[in-house]
């Protein structure tokens, strides 16, 4: 929670139904009764056995178990339709309706009579108890709350299928009156909702084959097709660490084919250098079964997800087995639930490049709407924006609809929390702060143990005593800055030799999160973007406009973007364009000279220090994310080394000719960053007499802090390169003179002043 204060909404906590007890009786009583969701088969043409539940409003998927647990629904109501509504919604378009008819009539147009049918759920339908959670964003009376005050809400939840929702037309007689019954009462007739429509098309079956064989041999698991003349059965081996299967014309299609190696291949990523499962036990052991469950809903999971096939067959033995394990343990199901997430998750990472999504792929937390608001704040409730499959347009970093974001999709992909790196002990070990934690992810693989976020930063007192080391990275390489350049209206476009100051003006910069819909087709979405920007808030872009981002420049062309070289000249730049054939000749050329894993070290030190270089102290101090000094001297002196460093990098490599093409660069290099160091040198001497006393601090400090953000000290293997840097700043003559004032200060401490001010110009 943020600022460490618990939040309740809805119920009060004496009053709190016991959720797990009643989702888990629930679940019991299905699989007892045979309805397992993922035993019914496929359609002919398109989809797999399951479909993800939605919110019958919102159409936002539900996330988690509740998307497991509300297929058991459909699944007992033998239904494909996904819609779950509250009794909020319903009264809600009851409302509009109203509103909508009343202004008809005003307007003396006719009314489509169905508009005056009143939405409701018909008589014996029971509810399903859920738990929703939401980021808060707002306080009750509609106004932004600061960051430090926003907290995830949590309401438990009555939800009607949609096949328990009705539309009841109130009869009337010839002259408009209520028809009545023997009580008095009004008569109706009822009518089921409209039958649901997909907005999107699901894949195919040659799709889904296409997409489940990607995912097997990306994965790398050795498959051998030797069921039965080796096994009696299908099975992954953890001793041998490889899958037996039958061959794919045993089985009646390839269907149930890939649905049989996706389940093993689940058991597949308890190996200890994938995601560390215990296998240990006979096929018919407690254990094992155990097992089986988190495989059986990982393909729940994958089915939901992306309509991938699942196994069809479940032994007798096992459903009763886990009948048993969840009448015994109500939380069995949750953490059964949670470890298949995780392994949905890790296979999903195989998936072919053509069917993946972007990094904000994760279902939104749905949206709630309470019959008690009024139509304003409902309206907003249900179509304020949010970062969903498929958006188009670039997120802001400091945008507050990504804040409706799961947490795992909100922590890894948009920078807005404090990362802190566990490299000696667990956080399951409940060895790690919990005030403010947001976030632990024990599968992120930059350190041994993972990683934890936190909705504020942690002194660094306290992470040292944790042995917790922050990730000061992570904002930088989660976003991604912008700057668009236009025409000055002065200048014509199509002036020859076009000068980048000269000629152009910044119209507009920001921060966008780095998803990977922006890496591959950024610059297609931010000309989309700007190009639909009202005229008060800029000009429309236009060709020959300019977009820079990653310490690259694009030219809007009439068709695409030309990408351009600087060239420095006359304290300007002159832009020449680069055609994609030479961009491609010269990245082959760089990732060739120094290898694949090094260039990409390199590209992306080179992308955080641009990304830090455009922001300014005053805008990085603002951005979701970023650490400050805080109890630890040393911390903030690193901290402000950093962004010192990053500061001026842009003309410093601008001026150098120094860009992603140009790794192996080491002139360079070495004079961009000498630049650094004697700016570093001058204004330290300048602004404080006693650093002469303290020199062999000051270049380390100076040659330390090159070392970490040098996109070329990163890939050159020279852990002595700040270092040599310090000492060429040293070897020039404006430098020579000041450091000479270190004689005088034992003979003559009184010139030290006049002598720094005179030679530090």
């Amino acid at each position: 929670m943020a600022n460490g204060k618990k939040k309740t909404v809805g119920r009060s906590s004496t009053s709190k139904p016991d959720l797990y007890e009643q989702t888990t009786q629930k679940i019991i009583a299905l699989m007892e009764s045979g309805k397992l969701p993922w035993q019914q088969g496929w359609d002919n043409n398109v989809g797999a056995a399951l479909v993800c539940p939605i919110n019958g409003k919102s159409r936002h998927r539900y996330s988690r178990i509740n998307s497991v647990y509300l297929s058991f629904i459909m699944a007992e109501k033998e239904s494909n339709d996904p819609r779950f509504f509250t009794m909020g919604m319903l009264n809600a378009q009851n409302r509009i309706f109203r509103e909508r008819v009343a202004a008809l009539k005003e307007q003396g147009d006719p009314v489509n009579p169905e508009l005056e049918w009143q939405y409701g759920v018909r008589k014996g339908a029971k509810s399903v108890l859920i738990q929703m959670s939401w980021k808060q964003t707002h306080d009750k009376n509609g106004n932004a709350l600061p960051e430090d005050e926003q907290y995830w809400a949590k309401r438990f939840c009555n939800v009607f299928h949609a096949s328990d929702c009705v539309r009841r037309e109130y009869l009337r007689d010839a002259d408009g009156n209520p028809i009545l019954d023997a009580d008095g009462k009004c008569t109706y007739k009822e009518h089921p909702l409209k039958p649901y429509v997909p907005k999107e098309r699901g894949y195919t079956h040659e799709e889904q084959y296409e997409i489940a064989e990607g995912i097997l041999k990306a994965s790398g698991a050795v498959i051998k097709h030797d069921v039965p003349a080796a096994k009696p059965h299908p099975c992954y081996s953890p001793s041998t660490d490889d899958i037996h299967l039958p061959p794919k014309e045993a089985f009646p299609n390839l269907g149930e084919y890939y649905a049989t190696a996706l389940h093993e291949l689940a058991h597949w990523t308890s190996h200890k250098d994938r995601l560390n499962r215990n296998l240990t036990g006979d096929r018919d052991s407690p254990a094992y079964a155990k097992e089986e469950l988190r495989a059986e809903l990982t393909s729940a999971y994958l089915a939901l997800d992306f309509g991938l096939p699942m196994n069809p067959t479940n032994h007798a033995a096992y459903v009763q087995s886990w009948v048993e394990d969840l009448k015994e343990d109500k939380m069995e199901i949750f953490r059964a639930s949670a470890e298949a997430r995780k392994i949905a998750d890790y296979i999903k990472g195989f998936m072919p490049e053509r069917f993946r999504m972007e990094d904000l792929t994760v279902a939104n937390e749905d949206v709630i709407i309470d019959s008690t608001e009024d139509k304003a704040s409902e309206e907003k409730a249900v179509t304020t924006d949010t970062p969903a499959i498929g958006d188009t347009m670039p997120i802001p970093v400091t945008d507050l609809r990504t804040l409706t974001l799961p947490p795992e999709a909100l922590a890894r992909g948009t920078a807005r929390f404090y990362k802190y790196l566990l490299t000696e002990r667990p956080a399951d070990a409940g060895a790690i702060p919990k005030e403010n934690l947001y976030l632990v992810d024990p599968d992120d693989k930059s350190a041994r143990y993972g990683a934890a976020y936190y909705e504020k930063q942690l002194p660094a007192s306290v992470a040292a005593a944790y042995e917790m080391t922050p990730d000061y990275n992570y904002f930088a390489n989660k976003s991604m800055h912008v700057t668009i350049y236009q025409h000055k209206e002065s200048v014509s476009p199509t002036a020859s030799l076009p000068y980048l100051n000269r000629d152009y003006e910044i119209t507009a910069q920001e921060n966008y999160v780095r998803t990977d819909m922006m890496r591959e087709h950024g610059l297609d979405q931010i000309l989309a973007h700007y190009a639909m920007r009202p005229p008060q808030e800029g000009r429309f872009l236009a060709e020959g406009d300019l977009i820079e981002t990653d310490g690259r420049i694009f030219r809007v062309a009439d068709v695409g973007f030309v990408e351009q070289e600087l060239n420095a000249h006359k304290g300007d730049f002159v832009l020449t364009p680069l055609v994609d054939e030479r961009v491609q000749q010269l990245s082959s050329a760089a990732e060739e000279s120094i290898g694949a894993d090094a260039y990409r070290l390199y590209t992306e030190k080179l992308r955080e220090m641009f990304y830090r270089a455009a922001q300014g102290y005053d805008s990085v101090a603002m951005h979701p994310g970023w650490f400050s000094g805080t109890d630890d001297m040393q911390e903030m002196a690193r901290i402000f080394g950093d962004q010192d460093y990053s500061s001026n990098f842009r003309e410093r490599a601008y001026q150098n000719g120094l860009s992603s093409y140009t790794p192996t660069d080491e002139r360079g290099w070495k004079k961009a960053d000498t630049v650094y160091a004697i700016g570093e040198i001058k204004a330290a001497l300048a602004d404080d007499a006693d650093a002469y006393l303290e020199l062999d601090r000051l270049r380390s400090s100076i040659a330390d802090t090159i070392q970490r953000n040098s996109p070329y000290a990163a890939i050159s293997q020279d852990r002595a390169y700040g270092k040599e840097i310090v000492r060429n700043a040293e070897k020039e003559p404006s430098i020579k003179k000041l450091l000479s004032v270190n004689e005088l200060i034992q003979r003559e401490p009184a010139l030290v002043e006049e002598y720094v001010a005179k030679y530090s110009r």
